[in-house]
């Protein structure tokens, strides 16, 4: 299953949140690990290194919820796609953007 988050202003954060993804500094280096939980001593931490804003877990998606979102991407794509027309090329990077954005080939 694929989890939901939302990216929470720093003033916002609760200890006892979690992160939903690692959080990285400027440099790509790892500041905290992806389901952290957050801490005051973390909190007063990530303000000494200026970070705005993290990625907090809303929890899991439902089959139902996962569904709705890939059919809304797939619909999407087909849209973006609609005008470029029969080509190999086009047909390709259809499929290329469709794996990558749906974990699929359509």
């Amino acid at each position: 299953m694929t989890n939901r988050y939302k990216l929470v202003s720093l003033d916002e954060v609760a200890p006892g949140m979690v992160l939903s993804d690692d959080l990285l500094d400027a440099h790509g280096n790892v500041l905290l690990p992806r389901d952290a939980t957050v801490t005051a001593a973390i909190l007063a931490s990530l303000r000494r290194h200026h970070v705005d804003v993290i990625p907090i877990s809303l929890g899991e998606l439902s089959d139902a919820e996962r569904q709705a979102a890939q059919q809304h991407h797939r619909d999407r794509l087909v849209s973006l796609f609609r005008q470029a027309g029969d080509s190999q090329s086009s047909e390709l990077l259809f499929q290329y953007v469709s794996e990558f954005r749906l974990g699929e080939g359509l």
